[in-house]
Order: C-alpha cells, then structure tokens, then sequence
C-alpha cells in the first residue's frame, strides 16, 4: 500500500471589509489543467471535490484543500502540485470561468448529474431562498464595513505612537537573520470571515516551519509593515513566498512563510 500524500488546508477566500475576495484566480494561473465545477449551491461541487482530494492523497499525492469563506467544513478547490491540476468551484460569489477554454481549463456542469423531476414544483422555493440569501449578505458586509470603521479607531493610537525608525531597525535585524532561487509568490489567507465567524489557520498552516517569528501588540503597532516590508525584502533575494492574508482586511498581511527556509 502506497504511502498517503500529505493534505494541506488553506483558506483561499474571505469576506473581507473590502468585500468577498478570493485568490483562486491567481492561484491557478500557470496550471497544466483546470477543471471548474459549475452548478447551483447543493450540487454536489464541495463534496465531489473533497472526494476527490481524499482519493488522491490516498494513491500518494500532496494536495492543497482551498476552504471555503461559506462554509469552512467544506472545499472550494482541490490542487495537486505534482500534476499542476486543480478541480475548482467556478461558482462563486465571483465567477471563475477558464482563461483557455478546451486547452487547458474545463468546464464540468454538475447540474446535469441531478435528477431534475426532484426540482419539479421547488422554483418558488429556490427563488425565494436565493433572494433571502442575498438579503442576509448585504446585512452582513453592512456589518463589516462597521466594524473597520471601529476597528480603524482602535488602530488609532497606536498608529500615532508608531516610531518608523525603531520598526525600520526591527526589520534589517530579522531581514539580516533570516535572510543569508527562483522568486516566485503564492497569496492566501490565514483566516477567514465565515458563516460560522472567524476561522483562524495560522498554527495549522505554519506548524512545519522550523523558525517562527511572532510578532506581538496592539492594532496598529506596525506588525503588518514588518511582515510586508521583510517579504519584499525576501523577494528581491529571489527566495519563494506565501503571504497570509487577513482575512477581515485584505490589504493586511498577517503572516509570510519563506519557503526556501521554513
């Protein structure tokens, strides 16, 4: 019996105070095959993907999970690096439709798997459940735009206390400790604002790292600046980045892990 591949999750999308982002796009540029599942919520999207994840990891492959923002139980995409592959949701609040259709990205409509007499006499339904459902999102990304304007306040004294020099001197010290390859950078998020509220990955997703830097202090005490300007750093010295994203605010880098050095 082979070895089982390693399964890694990671959240590729968030709900943002910016709104609903995700990086899949980004994520599968470059890729040999793209494979976009298309169909109505329900269809069977998240769990032919984790099914098929599960599958692969089991016949030995490495695979990424890419959670998603909805429901973080469930997957919107599955990637396997050695065959540069993924199978993802192309249904999402942003559409995802292929960029070289027949060549290197496919379209698989699981609609036409379901038994469509079981729909018949459910249109009001699903009508009126899909208009609630776009209801409840305005109410919640009325909710966040709050909430950064809250938590902008918060950021506010620190921000003001902020002493650049120190923060520049901070970042030459780990720069010149960290840093003694191709360039190339992936972008997730480290958490994600869900329906079951916030999901954080930080610990799962850096656990194999053999250094960890933690920085700590209030909002707006500079760690965002720190991380941003180390990884800029880092990429003109050629290493491979991931950058962790907030996931309530997209701008904020949480977290870079260093692949070359882990």
């Amino acid at each position: 019996m082979s070895k089982s591949g390693e399964i890694r999750y990671l959240l590729t999308s968030s709900n943002t105070k910016q709104g609903f982002h995700t990086f899949i796009p980004d994520l599968i540029q470059g890729l040999r095959k793209i494979y976009i599942l298309k169909g109505a919520a329900g269809s069977g999207k998240s769990t032919f993907i984790r099914l098929l994840g599960e599958s692969l990891s089991e016949k030995g492959y490495e695979i990424e999970f890419w959670i998603s923002a909805l429901d973080p139980v469930s997957p919107d995409g599955v990637y396997i690096p050695r065959l540069g592959a993924a199978v993802i949701n192309g249904s999402l609040p942003q559409p995802i439709d292929p960029r070289y259709p027949g060549a290197t990205g496919h379209i698989i409509y699981l609609g036409d798997y379901r038994n469509s007499k079981d729909l018949n006499g459910k249109t009001r339904e699903i009508i009126d459940l899909i208009d609630r459902q776009d209801e409840q999102n305005a109410k919640a990304f009325e909710v966040l735009r709050i909430a950064a304007q809250v938590r902008e306040e918060v950021k506010r004294p620190a921000r003001d206390c902020l002493s650049v020099a120190n923060i520049r001197g901070l970042i030459e010290e780990l720069a010149s400790e960290l840093l003694r390859e191709q360039p190339g950078e992936r972008h997730y998020f480290a958490s994600a604002v869900t329906a079951d509220g916030m999901v954080n990955y930080i610990d799962e997703i850096s656990y194999e790292c053999k250094r960890r830097y933690i920085l700590t202090g209030p909002p707006g005490s500079g760690k965002s600046m720190v991380i941003t300007e180390l990884a800029r750093m880092a990429r003109e010295k050629g290493y491979f980045l991931e950058y962790y994203h907030c996931g309530f605010d997209l701008e904020s880098i949480v977290m870079v892990i260093i692949r070359n050095l882990q």
